[in-house]
C-alpha cells in the first residue's frame, strides 16, 4: 500500500471427492382413477394427479392419464392403461381428448429405485403413446421436455372403468424449458 506496508495470505486448497446429487423429481404412491372413478385421472410431472374437473385449466401441463379400455372396441378384453392425451379419442374415451403433453412410453428393465440421472436422461421417445400396464411394471416415458421411470405398484379393479385405480410412484427429469412454462 501508499505506506509501504504489506502482508502475506496463503490458502490451500483441498479438492475432495465429488457427491452426486440426483436432479431427479420423485413423487410416490400417486393415485390416479380410471374414466368414472373417485381418484384424479390424469398425471401432471409438474403438479401430480390432476381431477378431470381441473383438466383445463391445467391442461398445458398434463403429461398422461389413466384409463381402463378395450381401445374402443377393438382388443378381446378391457385392460388398465397409461394414455397420451392425443390416444384419448382412439381409445375411445371422449372426455379431455385435446391439449396436453404428448406422452411416449415403454417398458423397460430399468430399476427403479436404483435408475441414475444419466439413464434418465438417455430415454428415447418411443412411436407407443398408450402403454397396457401391470402392478410391479415399471415403464419409461418421455414427454416434451420430462423423461422418466414410472412404476405401478398396484392396480385395484382392473376391469372397472367406474371404480379402478392404480397407484404408481414417479421419477422424472424436466429441462427448465418446461419448468418456466409451467410456472407461468
Amino acid at each position: 500500500d501508499k505506506d509501504g506496508l504489506t502482508s502475506e495470505v496463503s490458502l490451500n486448497i483441498t479438492i475432495g471427492t465429488a457427491t452426486t446429487v440426483s436432479s431427479a423429481v420423485i413423487k410416490a404412491d400417486q393415485k390416479l382413477g380410471a374414466q368414472t372413478a373417485d381418484a384424479p385421472g390424469y398425471y401432471s410431472v409438474a403438479n401430480g394427479p390432476i381431477s378431470s374437473s381441473n383438466f383445463e385449466a391445467n391442461k398445458a401441463s398434463v403429461n398422461f392419464s389413466y384409463g381402463i379400455t378395450d381401445m374402443n372396441g377393438t382388443e378381446t378384453s378391457v385392460s388398465s392403461k397409461l394414455i397420451s392425451i392425443s390416444d384419448r379419442s382412439a381409445e375411445g374415451l371422449s372426455k379431455n381428448t385435446s391439449g396436453g403433453i404428448v406422452t411416449y412410453f415403454t417398458a423397460t428393465t430399468l430399476d427403479y429405485a436404483t435408475v441414475t440421472d444419466a439413464e434418465i436422461n438417455a430415454l428415447t421417445a418411443s412411436s407407443v403413446s398408450t402403454i397396457k400396464i401391470e402392478a410391479g411394471k415399471t415403464y419409461s416415458f418421455v414427454s416434451g421436455s420430462s423423461k422418466g421411470l414410472i412404476k405401478v405398484t398396484s392396480i385395484t379393479d382392473a376391469t372397472d372403468s367406474t371404480k379402478g385405480e392404480a397407484t404408481i410412484s414417479v421419477k422424472s427429469i424436466t429441462t427448465s424449458t418446461e419448468l418456466a412454462a409451467n410456472a407461468k
